[in-house]
C-alpha cells in the first residue's frame, strides 16, 4: 500500500518480555511504502516521492536508528526452511508425499542441499513419524497439532517411562516449561520455573460505579498461553497414543494453569465485593445463545452468563447474582451494544 508520509515510532520498545527492536529488514519495507506512486483522490495529482519520519525517545534510540535502519543494506532473507528443516518439512507431508516435497524444496529459493533433506527424512522415519514417503498415523496426528516432532518425541519417551498415571500430569508440567523455555529467547527474571505460571493475585480497580476485578498473572499472558496450548496438544497426544489416565492427569493440571480450579477463591472475593459496591469482571464470551440472548464464558471456574452479549465480547461485564458456581451479569451501561 503506497503513503506519502510514513511515521515510525518507537524503533526500540520493552515490555515483560524484554527489548525488541526493529530490523533493518522491517524497516526498509515500512519506509518503502513512502514513494510508490499514489494519486490524490481530490486534485488527481500523482506523488513519486515520499517522506519516512523515524521518532526516537532518546540518545541511545537515535544512535540505533542511524547505525542499524538508515542507509543500511538490507538483511539476508533466510528461508523459514532453513531455520528448522525437519519441523518444517513434517507440516509439508500433511500435503505433499516425500518425493513430492522434496522436488519443490530443491526448487524454492530455500539453499538447501539433498543432503540436509535426506537427513531431515531420516530424523523424521526414526521417530516413527514418516513411513515409505508418507506420514504414518503418529506423524500425520502430531503434525496436525502443529507440535515440533522433537518436542512430541521427547514428551513419548516421558510418557511411555511414567507408569504411575495419577501425578504424571506434574512430570508433565516440567516438559512443557522446559519446550516453552527452549523456544523463548529470554525468560523474565521471576519465571524460572512452571510453578511461576500459576501465581497470581486479585487487583481491583474503580470503574464507572463500580471496582472492577481483574487477575493479575506474575508471568507474561504469552508465556502462560504457550504453556497452555503445549498442556491441552501433549494431552490429546497421550490420549491419540493410548495413555488416557495420563490425558487425564495432564488435563487436570491444564484446567489449573488455565485458572479454571479457583472455584473456592473467586466465590468468596466475588461475594465478598459485591456486599459492598458494584462489582465487574472481564470475559471473553466464546458460547451465544439466541433463544435467550445470552453469552456464555467461563471465569476462574464459574460458568457466567451475560445477558445480551455477543460471542467475541471481550469487555468488562457488571455481575448482578452470583450463586454457588453461576454468575450472572449485564452489559455495563456505557455499552456501546446498549446505547444503540
Amino acid at each position: 500500500m503506497p503513503a506519502h508520509w510514513v511515521v515510525i515510532y518507537d524503533p526500540v520498545w520493552n515490555t515483560r518480555m524484554g527489548e525488541f527492536r526493529i530490523d533493518t529488514n522491517d524497516f526498509l519495507q515500512m519506509a518503502g511504502r513512502a514513494g510508490r506512486p499514489i494519486t490524490n483522490p481530490i486534485t488527481g495529482k500523482v506523488f513519486t516521492e515520499g517522506r519516512v519520519v523515524v521518532l526516537s525517545t532518546d540518545q541511545r534510540e537515535h544512535m540505533y536508528v542511524r547505525s542499524h535502519l538508515i542507509n543500511q543494506e538490507p538483511e539476508p532473507v533466510i528461508s523459514s526452511f532453513e531455520r528448522d528443516l525437519v519441523y518444517r518439512v513434517h507440516g509439508f507431508l500433511l500435503y505433499r508425499n516425500a518425493n513430492e516435497v522434496r522436488r519443490l524444496l530443491l526448487k524454492s529459493l530455500a539453499r538447501l542441499s539433498k543432503k540436509e533433506l535426506v537427513k531431515a527424512f531420516r530424523a523424521l522415519e526414526r521417530m516413527g513419524f514418516l513411513v515409505e514417503g508418507e506420514l504414518s498415523e503418529l506423524g500425520k496426528f502430531v503434525a496436525e497439532l502443529n507440535l515440533h516432532p522433537f518436542a512430541a518425541m521427547r514428551f513419548i519417551k516421558g510418557l511411555k517411562s511414567w507408569r504411575n498415571a495419577e501425578d504424571f500430569g506434574k512430570r508433565a508440567c516440567q516438559l512443557v516449561f522446559a519446550e516453552v523455555a527452549n523456544e523463548t529467547s529470554s525468560l523474565p527474571p521471576h519465571v524460572r520455573e512452571y510453578n511461576d505460571l500459576l501465581k497470581w493475585r486479585f487487583v481491583e480497580k474503580p470503574y464507572l460505579n463500580g471496582t472492577l476485578l481483574l487477575v493479575n498473572y506474575l508471568a507474561p499472558q504469552t508465556i502462560r498461553d504457550r504453556a497452555a496450548w503445549y498442556m491441552y496438544s501433549f494431552e490429546k497426544l497421550a490420549e491419540f497414543t493410548g495413555f488416557k489416565e495420563h490425558a487425564l492427569s495432564i488435563m487436570r493440571e491444564r484446567f489449573v494453569l488455565e485458572g479454571l480450579s479457583e472455584v473456592e477463591r473467586a466465590i468468596s472475593k466475588l461475594s465478598s465485593l459485591l456486599q459492598s459496591k458494584e462489582a465487574y469482571i472481564e470475559v471473553a464470551i466464546r458460547e451465544f445463545d439466541s433463544s435467550s440472548n445470552t453469552g456464555k464464558s467461563n471465569w476462574l471456574g464459574l460458568d457466567v452468563y451475560v445477558e445480551g452479549a455477543p460471542r467475541g465480547w471481550t469487555e468488562p461485564v457488571k455481575v448482578v447474582k452470583l450463586s454457588g458456581r453461576r454468575v450472572d451479569a449485564v452489559l455495563p451501561e456505557n455499552s456501546a451494544l446498549l446505547s444503540k
